[in-house]
């Protein structure tokens, strides 16, 4: 029930904000797409007991997903920013959309740390404040390691397109390798039931990530070897 509620929040703001972010026809499939994604991943930061609080995920989930349209997708257009602030406002409060907007100027700036693996951080609080979660992640872990992995975690699954669309990528820098380990060694079954222990959706996810920095590595210990 909270992966249907949350899937239905996050698709209702995104139809009704389809021409706000002028989604053109050819961006729809993706755009909807990356909203359920989210969606489904974000409800696994809650706890069974709280579905009262996965509306809160589909929010965040089209809230991220409008974010990566203003600066992925638009390149931080300054009108698209406007709108995007507007949107935000018209969702949370000025508190939590701050926490939105400050990493926009960041990362527009180009102000970024670790090779902008500092918006995993950030995205890990705005979306743990919003579904009520902040607390217990601080409690169960390392918050600011968590966003890094979750962040190389994003990244690893979206190189090729980020290459190929210049966007903004870790994988891109000299320490690569050494991100690609960090997953690969962070990832267990243990610490996902640690850190979400009612996930499905996202242990599915980050085992993904897990298998493919494993491949990429394998990949380049096999040309090295040559």
């Amino acid at each position: 029930m909270k992966y249907l509620i949350a899937v239905f929040i996050s698709l209702v703001h995104s139809i009704r904000h389809v021409i706000d972010l002028e989604i053109c026809r050819k961006e729809m499939i993706r755009y909807l797409k990356k909203s359920i994604n989210l969606s489904l991943c974000y409800v696994d930061f809650l706890d069974s007991t709280k579905i009262r609080n996965a509306p809160r995920a589909g929010e965040a989930a089209f809230l991220c997903c409008a974010y990566d349209v203003v600066t992925d997708w638009r390149g931080f257009n300054e009108k698209q920013y406007f709108v995007f602030k507007k949107i935000l406002l018209s969702i949370v409060n000025s508190e939590v959309a701050e926490i939105a907007l400050s990493l926009y100027k960041k990362e527009k700036d180009e102000l970024l740390c670790d090779d902008g693996l500092e918006r995993g951080e950030v995205a890990l609080k705005f979306i743990t404040v919003l579904t009520g979660m902040e607390e217990r992640f601080r409690e169960r872990t390392d918050f600011a390691k968590l966003g890094r992995i979750l962040q190389i975690g994003d990244d690893v699954l979206d190189y090729e397109d980020d290459l190929r669309n210049n966007e903004l990528n870790c994988l891109a820098s000299p320490r690569k390798w050494d991100y690609l380990k960090l997953v690969a060694s962070e990832i267990t079954d243990d610490g996902i039931k640690k850190l979400f222990p009612h996930g499905k959706i996202i242990k599915k996810v980050l085992f993904q990530v897990k298998k493919k920095a494993e491949r990429m590595l394998k990949e380049k210990e096999n040309k090295d070897s040559c």
